[in-house]
């Protein structure tokens, strides 16, 4: 298992100083009420709107993996990827083989291309 702060994650909006400019922290639900135990910042580098969407993938991927271990994704990744080569090739031995198990090739294949980024 990870050692990484529990989930959920939320943002906030902070500011460095007045010289440093605006950030958005990232804290744990679990987190204290003064705002001392944030998990990260992310710096307004590239514009307010870049910064706020930067911070919410941030928080969004995490709170979405949250019972996953990070290792296991691309290892899961590439047994749907095996899986669905091995049931395409069985479907191509059978008669009417347009339609056995169509929805869920599709539907895998789906989460595979979303997942590799096609």
């Amino acid at each position: 298992m990870t050692k990484h702060t529990p989930e959920p994650w939320f943002t906030r909006d902070g500011k460095l100083s007045d010289d440093d400019g605006a950030m958005i922290e990232i804290f744990p639900a679990n987190g204290n009420e003064d705002g001392t135990d944030y998990i990260a910042d992310v710096r307004d580098k590239h514009g307010p709107e870049s910064m706020k969407a930067n911070a919410e993938r941030i928080v969004a991927c995490v709170n979405a993996c949250a019972g996953i271990e990070p290792v296991a994704v691309h290892d899961l990744l590439i047994a749907c990827k095996l899986l669905l080569l091995r049931v395409d090739r069985y479907a191509g031995r059978r008669e009417g083989n347009d339609v056995f198990l169509q929805s869920e090739r599709e539907q895998a294949r789906a989460a595979i291309n979303k997942a590799s980024g096609e």
